[in-house]
């Protein structure tokens, strides 16, 4: 056995094809487990738009049809939403499904292994030994829910996961053109998800301000007033850098009202949106434009605080379970199957997620954080603040729970842990 891993680990060519070949075979076999448990994704073979989830399969009809980039909300509201995702991922999947595939398989495995490729060279540029690789990738999958979610093609977890990954890497390697990859990879995340801006920003700025990088900055301004002159153009409305899109605000109604308490963690909040709008129909049916819609319920949830600020502190106080103690699966329908169960996934996260988290406050206190100390700080704050407004769930914790796995074993790395390891197979 020994000597197998000797050959695989020393021949760079044997592990690069035999690395990419595993990861191929985990992306069907997760594709297999989708369709034998969503049959109705795929229609003769073909991905089937109509089911992809987060008001997506709008979207992407729209472009794939020629109609334009529009979407409309999985709610009973008859507005057009320009501006409701941003477009990173309609295009993404659009792009694959006219111009490469339009087979399930294939647009799954080909978003999975571009973005798996990327990390692979990355991890190849900074540790150089294939048993560095082999382990931080171990560290980065080896949880079957991470993994699942990252497998994903929506929602934006599935991607932001691994542009998390690469970000951080770049920020922590000296490799060539450094600062052109963190203004590229800083743009991508930008225009993936709304609400992850509040990093984006946060994170340019201590680039800014740290390292004297002005490329990172300079990007963001641009894909900014790109987004603006489009969405100013559909809508007439100029948006501020803080509301890049319009879909947060019945979001955030539905986590800020009596009734979240009751349902969240185990269900969704989703459960609460026909009736929070059921309520406030009176005063939002003349409302025919999006950000208006959106300036409506993000004026009725500032309210709702400031009159029930003991529920948004029990509110808050449940995130915080979630984040950091909560092993119950999350979201669920209730009564189904998976209500109210354990999730073994959410132990081994949570047990990974709080060493690093202790080995990041404990190297404050002594004054000797490093700058992967910053970026994790920086992420579990700016990442997190949007989501303890509204809420947060497992699937939202990935990206988190992945980078401390990451930070971990770049805390053993730079400690020489696994030198003991490379002596024993012999790593040339």
């Amino acid at each position: 056995m020994k000597n197998i891993l000797k050959i695989f680990i020393n021949n760079n060519i044997l592990f690069t094809l035999i690395t990419f070949i595993v990861f191929i075979c985990v992306n069907i076999l997760f594709c297999l487990f989708l369709l034998n448990k969503y049959p109705q994704l795929v229609v003769n073979s073909k991905i089937s738009i109509d089911q992809l989830t987060h008001t997506y399969s709008y979207i992407v009809n729209s472009i794939i049809s020629g109609k334009g980039y529009v979407t409309k909300l999985d709610i009973d509201v008859n507005i057009d939403f320009f501006a409701g995702r941003l477009p990173f991922i309609p295009y993404f999947i659009s792009f694959t499904y006219l111009f490469i595939s339009d087979n399930f398989f294939i647009i799954y495995i080909i978003k999975n292994i571009i973005f798996f490729s990327l990390i692979l060279l990355l991890l190849k540029k900074i540790f150089k030994k294939n048993i560095y690789i082999l382990l931080i990738l171990l560290f980065i999958f080896y949880n079957p829910y991470n993994l699942g979610i990252s497998l994903l093609i929506v929602p934006e977890e599935g991607y932001i996961n691994y542009l998390i990954i690469s970000l951080f890497l770049i920020f922590y390697s000296n490799i060539k053109h450094r600062e052109i990859y963190l203004s590229l990879l800083l743009s991508v995340i930008y225009i993936t998800k709304g609400s992850i801006c509040f990093f984006v920003y946060t994170f340019a700025i201590y680039l800014f301000f740290s390292e004297k990088k002005k490329l990172p900055m300079l990007s963001i301004m641009i894909c900014f007033l790109f987004w603006s002159l489009f969405v100013y153009q559909k809508t007439n409305k100029l948006i501020t850098p803080f509301s890049l899109v319009s879909i947060g605000g019945v979001t955030l109604a539905s986590s800020n009202n009596e009734k979240f308490l009751s349902v969240y963690p185990l269900e969704s909040p989703d459960v609460l949106y026909d009736e929070i709008l059921d309520q406030n129909l009176k005063n939002t049916k003349n409302i025919s434009n999006e950000f208006e819609f959106d300036k409506y319920y993000k004026d009725y949830t500032l309210n709702f605080i400031k009159n029930n600020l003991d529920i948004f502190l029990k509110g808050f106080i449940k995130k915080l379970n979630v984040i950091f103690f909560n092993i119950k699966r999350d979201a669920q329908l209730k009564g189904s199957d998976n209500y109210n169960k354990i999730h073994v996934e959410s132990i081994l996260n949570k047990v990974l997620f709080l060493l690093s988290f202790f080995i990041i406050i404990k190297n404050i206190f002594r004054g000797k954080f490093s700058k992967i100390d910053n970026f994790c700080i920086i992420f579990f704050i700016s990442y997190l603040f949007p989501f303890m407004v509204g809420f947060i769930y497992s699937r939202h914790l990935v990206p988190l729970y992945t980078l401390s796995n990451i930070y971990l074993f770049i805390y053993f790395y730079d400690k020489n842990y696994f030198l003991k390891l490379e002596s024993y197979l012999n790593i040339k």
